[in-house]
């Protein structure tokens, strides 16, 4: 005796549609930025001294944020993260 196969029958051991493809890439969450170029912010330099200046640029983001700030008494620029800077002034 032969096997009946009714048409749309799957195949023994198929699986689903919705579960045999694989879920969609996982998107890795932006974090933004608390500071944005042109902001002035007192901030923590390497010598942990407050100091005072204007974000010129920033690298990153996320945590990882490094921000170029222009220093105001000295004029010099300083990389900073995130964590160094205290407040938005």
């Amino acid at each position: 005796m032969r096997p009946v196969i009714f048409a749309g029958a799957k195949k023994a051991g198929a699986l689903p549609k919705s579960r045999a493809s694989p879920r969609p890439p996982t998107q890795d969450l932006e974090i933004p930025m608390p500071y944005r170029k042109g902001q002035h912010v007192e901030y923590r330099d390497q010598q942990d001294e407050l100091q005072r200046g204007e974000i010129r640029s920033a690298e990153g983001s996320g945590a990882q944020t490094r921000y170029a700030v222009q220093n105001e008494a000295t004029l010099s620029e300083d990389k900073v993260s995130e964590n160094q800077i205290e407040r938005e002034l």
